[in-house]
């Protein structure tokens, strides 16, 4: 069995949205950001802590090793992994799996070997089976609801009612993405088991078929480009972002005057006529908005496999590798620089350091510990702030409430004509 399934979890909403990233992604190279690195570190967190019953900070000082990337495991990861072990154990009767592989390929009608994927937690609570996937990440991602549920969780849902079957009988599937660093409380979403099933017949076993004849008409460009379908969601984490000709079409006919095709006319062509942007309509700001974070993910795409192939050495006309600016400072050894102050130099310690109050977060923490007592930490909670977040801008699909600006016309007097005095 490969690595990575063909049918993917992490991937089959893509495949719903884009039929054509099934074909384009194929024999990608995986590009494995920091960020998805840490988010495998915290995974193997949650992992050793509930197969060994123990708390998340039992791993502090841990170094996990994720391909090229290498974490330690420190307070803020620890707790957050916490968080999720928490609301476990409040919440379900019995983990039954962790980090268990699943397997859907006869709900896709796929081959056995191209179905399957390995699930974070499956849970027992009464008659309803618990499927629940860790985020680590900052990107909010949506556990959908009964009729249109999350994809990946959909997919592990249909493994785990088989893996788990004797278990049963089971008449409801909650799905849960725990999310920390987007919000203290899973989210979740139940389904009746008949939902699952027709969500698999009417959006996931169709995506499949579309996908498939997408793979047939690749050679087809006419044909093929209908099954590409741009969109922010669906092309965040695409590996062919960069060279897909669907995004660069989209991108080049938003940004500039004519929807180039070829490299030449990509170069030639000219920027769209800048207007105005006090008289700029409305409407036609909204509809920009919605492109930012598109074209914004697919230039970051471009920039990225430019410099995968300068790296390799594979030379791009126009462009080069050059040093950037250097790091900041550092001692190789601080033990040595302290004896070389404070022993060779006689400099007085409260000269050779430079001491630092404690955050509240590093006192919440401390109080957790119980190294600050209830009482104590009550007190000190008195003395914490906490400014208000910064207004920003954001689709009216987002869970939290718009701020609502009134006019500033009502707040300002009429000025009086000169005239009047004379």
């Amino acid at each position: 069995m490969s690595a990575h399934a063909v049918w993917a979890p992490s991937s089959f909403s893509r495949r719903i949205d884009c039929p054509g990233s099934y074909v384009l992604e194929h024999g990608a190279p995986d590009r494995e950001t920091e960020d998805a690195a840490r988010g495998t570190a915290a995974h193997q967190v949650l992992t050793w802590a509930l197969k060994a019953g123990r708390p998340a900070a039992a791993y502090l000082g841990e170094v996990i090793d994720v391909g090229r990337f290498s974490f330690t495991v420190h307070a803020d990861m620890a707790e957050r992994v916490q968080s999720t072990i928490d609301w476990l154990s409040t919440s379900v009767e019995q983990v039954m799996g962790v980090d268990d592989q699943v397997n859907f390929a006869e709900d896709l009608m796929v081959p056995a070997d191209d179905g399957w994927g390995t699930l974070d937690v499956c849970a027992a609570q009464g008659s309803t089976l618990v499927v629940l996937d860790y985020k680590d990440g900052y990107v909010p991602v949506d556990v959908g609801t009964p009729g249109q549920p999350n994809a990946q969780l959909a997919l592990y849902a249909l493994g785990a009612l088989k893996r788990y079957e004797a278990a049963g009988p089971w008449d409801k599937v909650l799905l849960v993405i725990a999310q920390p660093r987007i919000s203290t409380e899973p989210s979740t979403v139940l389904l009746e088991l008949n939902q699952l099933r027709k969500w698999l017949a009417n959006l996931a076993r169709p995506a499949v078929m579309r996908c498939l004849t997408a793979l047939d008409e690749r050679d087809v460009p006419t044909r093929f480009e209908q099954f590409l379908h741009p969109g922010e969601d669906q092309c965040r984490f695409c590996a062919a972002k960069a060279s897909c000709p669907a995004i660069r079409g989209e991108v080049t006919s938003t940004v500039m005057a004519v929807k180039a095709a070829t490299p030449d006319e990509f170069t030639a062509a000219s920027v769209a006529p800048t207007v105005e942007l006090s008289t700029l309509d409305p409407k036609w700001l909204a509809a920009g908005m919605a492109k930012v974070e598109l074209i914004e993910d697919w230039c970051k795409a471009i920039r990225a496999e430019t410099e995968r192939r300068l790296l390799a050495g594979t030379p791009l006309e126009g462009w080069k590798l050059v040093k950037g600016r250097q790091g900041n400072r550092a001692w190789t050894n601080e033990a040595d620089v302290e004896a070389m102050l404070t022993k060779t130099f006689r400099l007085p310690k409260k000269v050779a350091f430079e001491l630092k109050l404690i955050s509240p977060t590093t006192a919440e923490k401390l109080h957790k510990a119980k190294l600050i007592g209830e009482e104590q930490y009550a007190k000190l909670k008195t003395l914490v702030s906490r400014s208000e977040g910064g207004l920003h801008v954001a689709p009216v699909s987002d869970k939290r409430p718009a701020i609502l600006i009134g006019s500033a016309s009502g707040d300002f007097e009429p000025v009086p004509d000169p005239n009047d005095y004379a």
